[in-house]
């Protein structure tokens, strides 16, 4: 499984554990609220939107 379909993976898992939107959850993550579909087709990040997206998704995980 590469980085980016691990990332979205746990994505997905915080989507269905917490039951958010993912509209709700991209534009949380990403500032855009159809960020999350656009890098499913196969979209890409910049590194540090990657880092920030991944910390912003830890501090949500453990909220949850």
């Amino acid at each position: 499984m590469t980085d980016i379909n691990e990332l979205l993976a746990r994505i997905d898992s915080h989507i269905e554990q917490t039951g958010a939107a993912p509209s709700t959850v991209s534009r949380k993550l990403f500032g855009n609220g159809t960020r999350l579909d656009a890098i499913r087709a196969g979209g890409s990040i910049t590194m540090r939107k990657w880092d920030q997206v991944k910390a912003a998704l830890s501090d949500m995980e453990a909220g949850a």
